[in-house]
């Protein structure tokens, strides 16, 4: 699972805020995260990281604004014959 929190200033309580719900939803199912799987990464600092084949970076479009890019791994495309 990924999840992408808007990383500003001023919302630094928003990620705290998603781990704890998710926890909570987690439980109602008997669930648990893999504490050794899991992790946090900030895009602008650490650049670009990877999940079930695909690579999630930061990139700005034309008009400056930034989004998140998800694209193949190069090892994944070119297994399904894309690359």
């Amino acid at each position: 699972m990924v999840i992408l929190v808007h990383g500003h200033p001023g919302e630094d309580w928003l990620l705290a805020a998603v781990q704890k719900r998710l926890k909570e939803e987690l439980d109602k199912l008997d669930v648990q995260m893999n504490q050794e799987k899991t992790k946090v990464v900030n895009l602008k600092e650490e650049g670009c990281f990877g999940f079930l084949g695909f690579d999630f970076r930061l990139n700005t479009n034309r008009n400056g604004k930034t989004y998140v890019s998800k694209t193949p791994k190069q090892r994944s495309a070119r297994k399904s014959g894309n690359g």
